[in-house]
């Protein structure tokens, strides 16, 4: 697979891991400028995306420029011939969108937006147990999204300038994951939504340096510019799908002590289940009879610990539905009991979650890396062992060069090993 990237920034050095990784080929690079894209260390260096396009025979065409130019290149790639990964958002406009969409679809060829949420294996098993029916009908979704990318004043993206990130910044980068995310586990879209968005840092100085674009428009302020900030960098929004079932999500740049934090949290009539991207590896089922941590193994296997339940026999009809299921008595109970210290421990909370011995999705290997967790363990190639999908997440790593040093190819990931920083 030849593939070429436009854009020169921290998520187009993620792509190109990714891309070497699945044993594609990285054929060509477009910057800003060619001198970027020759600092960019991979593939051969332009500066005009259409001359790349042009020049290099290619398969597919990775769009990691900044949101008001996804249209333009999107619509160039697909013109050229080439199948298109695009990063989210797909575009400023709905009519931007539609124009993408359309060029898809007279191409033949496909068209891909980067909500590399859909792949992590928990993910699709709350999708599928709503969809059987197990969850009964949906009530209520909720969670959030937080980072703390525009928290600190003295920062500055090309983000913080509405007209090239597209008149919102909270939702138009990581609130769209969220939405994306909540539509694909319930199947059903969201039908009414409304928001309180906040301003909380009105004034940025851009300074000129690596990441923040070219100098927008704005009052200079020493050797810098300093602008007007009109985008939000927090949202709470309430949301309404078809179905019925409503929430609510907290959509937060401004959260101190989350880099990236995203979470989903459903209930049905039947059950309900919370699932966080920092510890994807397992999620929380909650019935009537009590709570269960469900843990992902290999091959996606599970193990069910008992959190919490009512004081009940040892065995009951929920052990007996689950299989692997072991209930623990309360702590009522057992200091109804007496002082024996040979009751079962309550399951205690663990910072980073259970210990898995295996990494089955790329989503997951990246997370491990950028997030600092000790793991080791193999990670699947699409439709692989491990029963999972490789999947490319954003906005993850902060150090992407331990990407570089880990994930050569498939073999050297059965090695896996993170390092905290």
């Amino acid at each position: 697979m030849r593939a070429t990237i436009i854009g020169t920034g921290g998520i187009a050095e993620i792509h190109a891991r990714a891309i070497r990784l699945l044993g594609g080929e990285i054929v060509g690079v477009c910057g800003r400028s060619k001198a970027s894209a020759e600092g960019f260390g991979a593939g051969r260096a332009y500066g005009d995306v259409q001359e790349m396009l042009d020049r290099e025979k290619l398969d597919v065409v990775h769009v990691c420029s900044p949101n008001y130019l996804h249209k333009e290149h999107v619509l160039a790639a697909f013109s050229a011939g080439s199948h298109v990964v695009c990063e989210k958002p797909i575009a400023i406009s709905i009519g931007d969108a539609e124009a993408m969409i359309e060029a898809a679809k007279r191409s033949g060829k496909i068209g891909a937006i980067m909500y590399h949420n859909r792949g992590y294996p928990l993910v699709q098993l709350m999708k599928e147990r709503i969809a059987s029916g197990e969850v009964g009908r949906l009530l209520r979704i909720g969670g959030c999204y937080m980072n703390d990318e525009g928290l600190s004043p003295e920062r500055f993206t090309w983000h913080f300038v509405s007209e090239r990130v597209g008149g919102s910044f909270a939702m138009m980068d990581i609130g769209v994951h969220w939405l994306d995310l909540a539509e694909h586990v319930t199947g059903h879209s969201i039908c009414e939504i409304s928001a309180l968005f906040s301003t909380h840092t009105t004034k940025r100085t851009w300074t000129g340096q690596s990441g923040q674009g070219p100098a927008p428009q704005g009052r200079p302020a020493g050797e810098g510019v300093e602008i007007d900030v009109t985008v939000e960098d927090h949202a709470e929004v309430l949301v309404r799908f078809e179905g019925g079932a409503s929430g609510s999500a907290t959509i937060s740049t401004v959260s101190s002590g989350y880099p990236n934090f995203l979470s989903l949290s459903i209930d049905g009539t039947n059950l309900g289940m919370d699932w966080t991207q920092q510890e994807p590896d397992w999620f929380l089922e909650r019935r009537s009879e009590g709570l269960l941590k469900r843990v992902r193994r290999l091959r996606c296997a599970f193990t069910d610990r008992t959190l919490w339940r009512p004081s009940a026999p040892r065995t009951s009809d929920l052990s007996r539905r689950e299989g692997n299921f072991a209930a623990e008595p309360n702590r009522r109970s057992q200091r109804a009991a007496g002082p024996s210290r040979k009751s079962t421990p309550h399951v205690k909370h663990r910072r980073h979650g259970p210990p898995s011995s295996r990494l089955n999705t790329l989503g997951s290997a990246l997370r491990s890396v950028c997030m600092g967790q000790r793991k080791k363990g193999g990670v699947a190639a699409p439709g692989g062992a491990g029963g999972g999908s490789a999947v490319l997440p954003s906005r993850l790593c902060k150090r992407p060069q331990l990407l570089a040093d880990a994930m050569l190819d498939n073999a050297a990931l059965k090695d896996l090993v993170t390092k905290k920083f």
